[in-house]
């Protein structure tokens, strides 16, 4: 196995909250997990999962989505960055540095 010579940036939450979530499936057991992180500009973060009973890997992640919302509004906030699997990786360079 290579290592990457390419290291990641972190992301940090400067002014706005950031969320990250994912959602992975096993399909011949059509199961599934959920997961989102919430990253506060304070430094605190905010983890939330759940398993799921899924037909496609997109229910997950959509799934991923909802229980991080479902956190975000419950620690009210008005704003938010939402980084997930599917999105362009255009939409990712806006978030570097």
């Amino acid at each position: 196995m290579k290592m990457s010579t390419n290291p990641q940036k972190l992301i940090i939450a400067k002014d706005i909250p950031i969320m990250l979530f994912a959602g992975e499936f096993q399909g011949t057991l059509l199961q599934g997990v959920a997961a989102a992180v919430l990253l506060m500009p304070n430094g605190r973060r905010y983890t939330v999962s759940q398993l799921v009973s899924v037909n496609h890997k997109d229910e997950a992640e959509y799934t991923a989505l909802i229980i991080g919302l479902k956190k975000a509004n419950q620690l009210r906030l008005k704003t938010l960055v939402q980084l997930g699997e599917s999105n362009p990786p255009d939409f990712y360079r806006n978030f570097r540095d």
